[in-house]
């Protein structure tokens, strides 16, 4: 019985770290970000169908054995399946993956350089300004505005009045 149990044991925690490495290495494998959720949709839905029809394979290829005498034929079988995975992941390599121009971000969406001071103090007094104008236009509700939300509001009417400045 404590055979069994280390057996158990060593199952469940290779499992544990094999269900993360295989999905890394799914994603990293994915020719494109477009279809990584097609990818993993489909993983996802064939590991549920191996979880669903193996025991029904297991089943069949037990009764196959004991027809022939040999008492642990599903057990060979996946041993068999397992080392082919083995030795087919030793020959995997990562390559680098394709960026399609669709994937790429336009010439416009350069990261923006971190506000200056000046910048934040202005921002903090539109926004105390935006909370006293939002408290005030909201005085029959019983809850007052949200600090998020107005901070939110700023950052959409700042980046449209910068987008709709004329170009020099």
């Amino acid at each position: 019985m404590p055979a069994v149990w280390v057996v158990i044991i060593w199952k469940v925690t290779a499992q544990a770290f094999a269900f993360p490495s295989t999905n890394i290495m799914l994603a990293n494998s994915a020719p494109s970000t477009k279809v990584l959720g097609t990818l993993n949709g489909v993983a996802s839905s064939a590991a549920s169908g191996m979880r669903a029809f193996g025991p029904t394979v297991s089943g069949i290829l037990q009764s196959a054995g004991l027809s022939i005498g040999v008492l642990g034929l599903p057990w060979w079988m996946n041993a068999l399946i397992a080392s082919t995975g083995a030795i087919l992941s030793l020959f995997m390599i990562e390559e680098k993956r394709r960026t399609f121009d669709s994937e790429k971000g336009s010439e416009d969406s350069s990261p923006r350089p971190l506000p200056s001071a000046l910048d934040a103090s202005e921002m903090d007094a539109a926004l105390v300004a935006a909370e006293s104008l939002n408290a005030s236009s909201e005085s029959h509700l019983a809850t007052p505005g949200s600090p998020l939300l107005t901070r939110m509001s700023l950052d959409l009417l700042r980046n449209s009045r910068r987008n709709s400045k004329p170009m020099t």
